[in-house]
């Protein structure tokens, strides 16, 4: 019978490979379980919006995504909101030890939104309006599941920001012209 929500931005403006990014993201979600088989909502529609504009400064791009997990028990769910925004993208070529390199020159934002729900507000756990559970069920989590929250909540918002420290990191350090590192271990 909650929400609670936090919110990260990223913006950045310089040369970055959007492609690489994008694969670099959706490999971090597929590692946490936001995308993927142990996902709740099917990765093939986590795309809600997506707008594409040219403009005489280049690419105006704006796209939505929504993933959602389970938290560390049933009673709880984290959803992930990420708000893609590039303005001005051109397409440029770099050579770094004598080989092309295709990235995108322009301004980006990412917005990842977090929202932690519980209760009443994940379907599984809906009772009938006005009943006797639900009143407990207020009582349980004011009273004896508040430290819970706080806890997942805690989590979730750790979680969330290793991912911002890790686009970060990867538009910082020019990750598109290094060799792409991924998220899961890899096979023998």
């Amino acid at each position: 019978m909650g929400k609670k929500d936090f919110e990260l931005n990223i913006t950045y403006k310089d040369v970055f490979s959007f492609e690489r990014l994008l694969s670099m993201i959706v490999d971090w979600l597929t590692a946490n379980s936001y995308i993927g088989n142990d996902c709740i909502k099917d990765d093939k529609y986590m795309e809600t919006y997506f707008l594409e504009k040219r403009t005489i400064g280049g690419k105006d791009i704006v796209f939505w995504w929504d993933t959602q997990r389970k938290g560390t028990n049933v009673y709880f769910r984290r959803k992930l909101l990420l708000d893609f925004k590039t303005l001005g993208l051109n397409k440029v070529e770099l050579i770094k030890e004598g080989q092309k390199i295709k990235a995108e020159k322009g301004e980006l934002s990412i917005k990842l939104k977090g929202v932690l729900l519980w209760g009443e507000d994940i379907p599984e756990f809906q009772t009938a309006p006005k009943s006797l559970l639900k009143e407990f069920q207020k009582i349980f989590e004011a009273k004896i599941y508040d430290k819970e929250i706080k806890k997942e909540f805690k989590a979730f918002e750790s979680n969330v920001e290793e991912l911002r420290l890790a686009i970060k990191q990867y538009l910082d350090t020019k990750g598109f012209v290094q060799e792409f590192r991924s998220f899961h271990p890899q096979n023998p």
